[in-house]
């Protein structure tokens, strides 16, 4: 289901946005990245292609929620340049 627009579709239609712990003792230090390959493991969300839902994930602040990082700005970047 994507973040944006919460529309249900197959996973080939979305971009999965990946948490990924590089040390199990501190769960601080993490690498946040589009998963291409859908199979990382880690916190993720999805989200469409399109430009809209990635507007309405900025609208509600969703990923500052769940991953709380400032890594943001890069993500939201990368994946305007995917879409």
């Amino acid at each position: 289901m994507c973040v944006g627009c919460r529309e249900r579709r197959i996973k080939s239609k979305f971009l999965r946005v990946s948490k990924v712990a590089e040390d199990k003792k501190n769960k601080k230090n993490c690498s946040v990245f589009i998963d291409k390959t859908g199979k990382s493991i880690g916190r993720g969300f999805y989200i469409c292609k399109d430009l809209i839902c990635l507007k309405k994930l900025q609208k509600s602040r969703y990923f500052q929620k769940v991953f709380s990082l400032n890594a943001v700005l890069k993500i939201y970047s990368e994946l305007k340049e995917e879409m």
